[in-house]
């Protein structure tokens, strides 16, 4: 995972990676354990996983959403 300026990419294997820029940014849903899925316009989804970046590494891009996302994107779920 990059959070950048520009927004937040996701990178899967050698090739394969998902960028969602920031003014992208369709709706973040986030659970309370921590974790954050970020969906955009084009339907692209970064997850940001607790359990695959800790409780420090999901929190980072919770802080960095909430500073360029939108506060009536967040969507908090359910456990």
């Amino acid at each position: 995972m990059i959070l950048g300026e520009e927004g937040l990419t996701a990178i899967y294997g050698d090739e394969q990676f998902a960028t969602i820029e920031w003014s992208d940014c369709e709706v973040v849903l986030h659970w309370s354990n921590g974790s954050v899925v970020v969906i955009g316009r084009d339907g692209d989804r970064v997850p940001v996983l607790v359990d695959k970046f800790g409780r420090n590494g999901a929190q980072a891009a919770l802080d960095e959403l909430k500073r360029h996302v939108p506060a009536d994107r967040f969507v908090l779920m359910p456990d």
